[in-house]
């Protein structure tokens, strides 16, 4: 069998345009969601790409006291930046993309969940950290329908209907 080297490339680059426009289009949507989440008060941050430049939303810059020129220095590379993040601040953190609360986290004082159960509480943190219900069942030793049910009476109790909005909560 022989090989058309140019209809092989031709193949290739066929393939890798129709990857490049999906890659695009999920970083419009990416870029999108993160204007909306910065629009609603929250630090949002991502990188394009593995060697791209990383994105701060007006939010996360203000919050983290980013003006000026100077901040691009800061953001040289990407654990760097999520360091000077407070932990107790972030909601969601993955390769690429980290969103943190701007303002105080929950405690007793400031607490959007005051008539949650030590277990519910519990289970809502654990959620907001990116774990499954099946996760969340094996970490605080219960039945996955155990966790289901706490999730449940949280939507209930917080007014939501899903769990990106527990997430953001």
């Amino acid at each position: 069998m022989s090989w058309d080297v140019e209809q092989s490339f031709g193949i290739i680059e066929g393939a890798s345009g129709r990857v490049l426009a999906e890659t695009r289009r999920k970083a419009g949507r990416l870029a999108a969601l993160c204007d909306l989440l910065d629009a609603a008060g929250w630090g949002v941050a991502f990188k394009e790409a593995i060697n791209g430049p990383i994105q701060v939303g007006e939010q996360g810059r203000n919050f983290l006291n980013l003006s000026g020129s100077s901040w691009l220095e800061k953001l040289a590379d990407w654990q760097g930046f999520c360091g000077m993040i407070p932990s107790e601040h972030v909601v969601l953190s993955v390769p690429g993309l980290v969103v943190w609360r701007t303002t105080a986290p929950a405690s007793p004082e400031n607490d959007v969940a005051g008539g949650l159960t030590p277990r519910e509480r519990e289970v809502m943190d654990w959620i907001s950290k990116g774990k499954t219900v099946p996760e969340v069942a094996v970490i605080i030793g219960c039945s996955r329908r155990t966790v289901e049910k706490h999730v449940a009476n949280l939507y209930k109790k917080l007014g939501l209907r899903d769990r990106a909005a527990l997430i953001l909560k």
